[in-house]
C-alpha cells in the first residue's frame, strides 16, 4: 500500500483510475478556496455560462457589497448584470451561496435542498443549474 499525500480536488479521478478503488481513502478535508464577490456585475460578466436566460435575484450581504435585487441576463453564454428596483425577485440567496453558485462548487438544486436558496418556481433551479454548471469542481492547491 502506498500513501499519496497532499491536496486533491473533490472530483479527483485518481480513485476511479486505481486497479482497486476500494483501497483509496480520504483521510482529511480542508478548505483551500474562499470567495466573496465584491462587484457582482464585474464578476458575473467575467465567466461563461451555459444557455440563455433572464431572471431577477435578491442577494443578502451583511457587508453590503452585493446586497440588493439584480437582473441577470445571459445571451450566448455571456451575462450582463444590473441592479434593479421595484422588480419582484425570482430567487433569494445570501452572498455565501452566490459565491458557491458562481464557482460551481454547489448547484442551485443542492443549495435549495439545503435550505440556502429559495426560488419562485422549482423550474428555475433547472435553469440555474444549467447556467452555472462547470466542467470541473473549483480547486486551489495553494495555501494562503
Amino acid at each position: 500500500i502506498k500513501r499519496v499525500t497532499g491536496s486533491a480536488p473533490v472530483d479527483d479521478v485518481l480513485p476511479i483510475a486505481l486497479e482497486n478503488p476500494r483501497s483509496y481513502r480520504v483521510l482529511g478535508r480542508d478548505d483551500h478556496l474562499w470567495l466573496r464577490i465584491l462587484n457582482l456585475p464585474a464578476a458575473f460578466s467575467a465567466r461563461n455560462y451555459h444557455g440563455d436566460a433572464q431572471l431577477v435575484i435578491s442577494v443578502s450581504d451583511e457587508l453590503g457589497y452585493t446586497a440588493g435585487t439584480w437582473q441577470l441576463q445571459v445571451v450566448d453564454g455571456r451575462m450582463s448584470v444590473q441592479r434593479v428596483e421595484g422588480q419582484d425577485p425570482e430567487a433569494w440567496l445570501d452572498c455565501r451561496e452566490l459565491a458557491s453558485l458562481y464557482l460551481g462548487t454547489r448547484s442551485a438544486t443542492q443549495l435549495a435542498e439545503a435550505g440556502l436558496l429559495d426560488t419562485a418556481t422549482p423550474q428555475l433551479l433547472t435553469v440555474l443549474d444549467r447556467l452555472f454548471a462547470g466542467r470541473q469542481a473549483p480547486y486551489c492547491q495553494v495555501d494562503f
